[in-house]
């Protein structure tokens, strides 16, 4: 799943600062947009990097064949200062990376998947169901729908979209003897862009806040040997170096819960930990086992927007299971035939 490209050396000499494409502070904020905008306007040389980086884009997308999904995205400013960020505020270097990131979409057929986005503005949003779990994605292979651990439920108390994976359950050796390592890590992959493209825009338009990061919820509960092998290590690393690369603070904050076994949390910490950007590293919380795990992922996620399973008051839609498993794959042991 690489992606060669032109190096930034090479890119045409940069073009005159348009006041026109100045980013715009947001009437509300969230913790993040917030972040961005204070960083943003803390150095004059920021903002000149932003600016510079809006205009590059129109002349990359000249120069890569690009949808209109993409198109659309890439004049959204928050998710522009996502890579600006990542480049550590170099807007050469975001350019470069972005451009490698189209042609990684492009090498890797993402801009095909069926998934139908809306702009903010549409009125169609209004009638915009965001309620359709992961596991219905027909798109996906059946035995990754079924085993692969995870899936959207709820919002956070920002109308951030918490997607909760209890890991611990997840079969790694059995879901990677039916399938590839890419097979498994574009599964993901369709996740990620369904946030961008429909859960993003609907939040926005239902909170009125920038809302561009998710809350990742991880439940180590029955984690052990059996995704600690060789071939759930090779997953997880991809699956975090596509992450990096292609999806720069999608993440707005992971809480991780039960810890049970303090040596194995360590270790995944430093097995992953460099894997991860700085911004990445930081959103990661391990909350302490009990009542008081419990209060900080409620201060975090309401009540109605957490599984009664999680400490909150959320039942399913379908049949009032505590748990939510229409909503979020439980994984268990894959079938060996």
């Amino acid at each position: 799943m690489s992606a060669s490209t032109k190096p930034a050396s090479e890119s045409a000499a940069p073009e005159p600062v348009d006041a026109s494409a100045k980013f715009v502070d947001p009437p509300c904020h969230t913790d993040y947009s917030g972040q961005v905008c204070g960083e943003l306007n803390a150095k004059p040389g920021r903002l000149a990097a932003y600016t510079r980086l809006k205009i590059s884009v129109a002349t990359l997308l000249g120069d890569l064949p690009t949808p209109g999904f993409t198109r659309h995205l890439l004049s959204d400013q928050f998710y522009l200062a996502k890579w600006l960020r990542a480049s550590d505020y170099n807007a050469d270097k975001a350019v470069d990376m972005l451009r490698r990131h189209l042609v990684w979409r492009r090498e890797n057929g993402i801009d095909s998947m069926s998934i139908p986005y809306f702009d903010d503005g549409e009125e169609a949003a209004d009638q915009f169901d965001d309620s359709q779990p992961d596991s219905a994605d027909s798109h996906v292979p059946e035995l990754i729908r079924r085993y692969h651990t995870g899936g959207r439920c709820g919002s956070d108390r920002e109308g951030r979209p918490v997607f909760i994976d209890p890991i611990g359950q997840f079969d790694m050796s059995g879901l990677m003897r039916r399938h590839s390592i890419r097979e498994l890590v574009l599964s993901r992959v369709r996740i990620w862009e369904r946030l961008l493209r429909r859960d993003f825009p609907a939040a926005r338009r239902r909170t009125g806040l920038p809302v561009c990061q998710a809350v990742y919820v991880i439940d180590l509960a029955g984690f052990g040997r059996r995704q600690m092998n060789s071939d759930g290590l090779a997953y997880v690393k991809e699956l975090s170096r596509v992450l990096e690369a292609n999806y720069p603070e999608l993440l707005g904050s992971a809480l991780v819960l039960n810890p049970k076994h303090q040596r194995l949390t360590q270790l995944i910490w430093r097995l992953m930990g460099p894997l991860l950007s700085p911004a990445t590293r930081q959103t990661v919380r391990i909350l302490p086992e009990g009542e008081a795990g419990r209060a900080t992922l409620l201060a975090a996620v309401p009540p109605d927007q957490l599984p009664a399973a999680y400490g909150g008051k959320l039942l399913d839609p379908t049949d009032n299971d505590p748990a939510c498993r229409s909503l979020i794959c439980y994984g268990g042991q894959v079938p060996s035939d």
